[in-house]
């Protein structure tokens, strides 16, 4: 009878446990790329990229990617191509973009995953090749770094951040539009630990089942080992 219900007891938490595993989360950034934008002003502002990100929020995307590899260090000639601007980043429809650049942009979506805690810097930009024509990053929901073609411009943040971290994901967005002429985007991290993406994270409740499932386990194992000394 015991050994019925520790049974019992056993498939009922492997059950749990399964129930709440929470899926696999894709390893890179959902990227939605956007073409024929509204042009801003010629040295994007902050209230430039602004209108340009409300726009992206508003329209619908040319196609939606999950860029896997995340390098965002695009380099192209004048008016080239989409596909080749991407480079190794490009993946399903962006592989056969031919559409030109000019006026167009991208918005990146997912998680920073931060597999040790500590300080860290996400950079866009060198001291000799700056972001062409704009690009902003948020983490966590907060504008951390933006930098245009002139280096700066007017923009209140500065293209670096260096910040403390703690260890697990932190909610990421990268913002980049190019209206005309050279399309260029230079972006880097670093850190205790090499910074990676994902396009989404098991939600809390799963994580609070899935850990009662180990529960549920730990008991059941407890109560036959009890048994077995009682015997």
């Amino acid at each position: 009878m015991i050994k019925k219900f520790l049974f019992t007891q056993l498939v009922i938490a492997f059950g749990a446990l399964t129930a709440a595993s929470p899926a696999q989360a894709v390893a890179g950034l959902t990227e939605a790329v956007y073409h024929n934008v509204p042009t801003t002003a010629y040295s994007p502002t902050d209230a430039s990229i602004s209108q340009v990100e409300a726009y992206f929020a508003s329209a619908t995307p040319n196609y939606v990617f999950v860029n896997s590899n995340d390098s965002f260090n695009y380099q192209n000639a004048n008016q080239g191509s989409t596909n080749t601007y991407f480079g190794a980043d490009a993946a399903g429809a962006a592989l056969s973009d031919t559409a030109s650049m000019v006026n167009s942009g991208f918005v990146a979506t997912g998680y920073a995953m931060i597999s040790q805690a500590g300080t860290y810097t996400f950079q866009l930009g060198t001291q000799f090749n700056q972001v062409d024509d704009a690009a902003r990053i948020y983490i966590d929901g907060v504008v951390v770094a933006e930098q245009n073609f002139q280096a700066n411009g007017s923009l209140g943040t500065g293209p670096t951040y260096t910040g403390s971290l703690s260890a697990g994901a932190h909610s990421f967005k990268f913002v980049y539009f190019q209206q005309s002429g050279g399309a260029n985007l230079v972006y880097s991290t670093s850190g205790p630990a090499a910074v990676s993406y994902q396009s989404s994270v098991p939600e809390p409740a799963s994580w609070a089942m899935m850990i009662g499932g180990f529960g549920l386990i730990g008991a059941a194992l407890r109560r036959q080992r009890t048994s077995m000394r009682l015997a």
